[in-house]
C-alpha cells in the first residue's frame, strides 16, 4: 500500500512539473495552448487505448473462465455485457464489438 501511494505521489508531481514546465517556458500562449491542446488530444487517444486493451484483457479472461464452468453457453453474451458496461464508463472509446474472440 505504501508503495502505491509514493507511485503516485511520483506520477502527481512529474505530471505537476511538465504542467508548470509548459506553462513557464517562452513561448507565446497561442502556441502554448495549441501544444497543450495537442498533448491532451493525444493523452485521452492513449488512454481510451489502453482502456480497449484491458477490456479486452478482462473479456478475454472472463470468456476463458466462463467456458471452463459453465462449457461456453453465455460467453458471448458474457463478452457483450462486459463491453456495453466498459463502453458506459468511456463512451468516446472506440468500439470493440468488431474484434474477434479469442
Amino acid at each position: 500500500m505504501a508503495k502505491g501511494k509514493v507511485i503516485l505521489g511520483l506520477l502527481a508531481g512529474a505530471a505537476a512539473g511538465a504542467a508548470a514546465g509548459i506553462l513557464l517556458a517562452p513561448g507565446r500562449g497561442s502556441e502554448t495552448r495549441k501544444n497543450l491542446s495537442e498533448r491532451g488530444r493525444s493523452a485521452v487517444d492513449n488512454l481510451k487505448g489502453k482502456v480497449n486493451d484491458l477490456v479486452d484483457t478482462v473479456a478475454d479472461k472472463y470468456l476463458a473462465g466462463n467456458e471452463r464452468n459453465q462449457g461456453g453457453s453465455n460467453s458471448e453474451s458474457g463478452m457483450e455485457r462486459t463491453r456495453s458496461t466498459a463502453s458506459r464508463l468511456a463512451p468516446g472509446a472506440p468500439s470493440t464489438s468488431s474484434n474477434s474472440f479469442r
